[in-house]
């Protein structure tokens, strides 16, 4: 109804300012299974778009990239203002799941925290969003085939609505891609390439609600149409090629992500998880 009523309404006007804020609190209540249905509000924050074509104009150059802090990341971004709020308030989601994951204490900690639990340091990280692939490539170090790249201290990317048949969702899957590496990298260690990459490839299968929620341990159909494809012609790679690949090359993420969604997500006849924990 809300929505019914918005597509009535000038643009930029209080009534559709009142509608665009009725939908954002009937969704923060919904149900998750009502809530995938609908987009999350066109206007964050209530700004209007007038607001955002100011903004978005003086921040398109890096130069003045606007920023956005929270506890856990430091975005600057040249994409626009919708780009920025949206990643803040999503990867602060995402970051609850690393730690959730990896099992480390969460932030802001519990009031009695299980033993099974780890108190790890993860320390705040940058997160930096191109407007463009060619400026991405021009200011990292990232291989041409690559979206995104983890550098330690850092998560490198672009804008990946600038090539057909890509929006912000792209952008932020490999947002949460990179991002989990550091997790890796705290809670583990120095892992081989193909679990590194295996593992942070599932966080590619999230999607984020608009009331807040997060769906996971989806499959990412990126990886898994061409890998049906291969396999059903008798030309998918072996295992053990897939492990023992001496340089990482963009043809072996399908694989890797494939190893490791069957040994998140496989359960035996009593719909028990047979690999999941170890």
């Amino acid at each position: 109804a809300w929505q019914h009523r918005l597509r009535l309404c000038r643009p930029g006007s209080a009534e559709a300012a009142a509608a665009l804020a009725a939908m954002s609190a009937t969704l923060e209540q919904a149900p998750d299974d009502v809530a995938s249905h609908f987009e999350a509000s066109p206007t964050p924050l209530g700004r209007d778009e007038a607001w955002i074509a100011e903004h978005d104009a003086e921040t398109s150059k890096w130069s003045n990239a606007a920023k956005w802090e929270t506890p856990h990341y430091r975005i600057k971004t040249n994409t626009g203002y919708r780009m920025g709020t949206e990643v803040a308030a999503v990867m602060e989601r995402v970051h609850a799941f690393y730690r959730e994951i990896w099992g480390i204490v969460p932030d802001p900690p519990p009031k009695i925290i299980p033993q099974t639990l780890r108190n790890l340091a993860v320390t705040p990280i940058e997160l930096n969003i191109y407007a463009s692939n060619a400026e991405y490539l021009k200011r990292t170090s990232a291989p041409e085939w690559s979206g995104g790249v983890f550098t330690g201290s850092a998560v490198e990317t672009y804008d990946h609505s600038e090539k057909a048949g890509k929006g912000s969702r792209a952008t932020l899957q490999t947002l949460f891609h990179e991002a989990s590496h550091q997790f890796m990298s705290v809670a583990v260690g120095d892992v081989p390439s193909f679990i590194n990459e295996g593992i942070a490839s599932l966080f590619e299968g999230i999607e984020i609600l608009s009331n807040g929620g997060i769906r996971r341990d989806l499959p990412v159909s990126d990886y898994l149409v061409p890998l049906a494809e291969q396999l059903e012609r008798g030309k998918a790679m072996s295992l053990r090629k897939v492990m023992n690949a001496p340089e990482n090359k963009p043809e072996l993420y399908k694989f890797r992500w494939a190893f490791c969604y069957f040994l998140r997500m496989y359960v035996d006849e009593q719909g028990r998880y047979v690999f999941r924990d170890r």
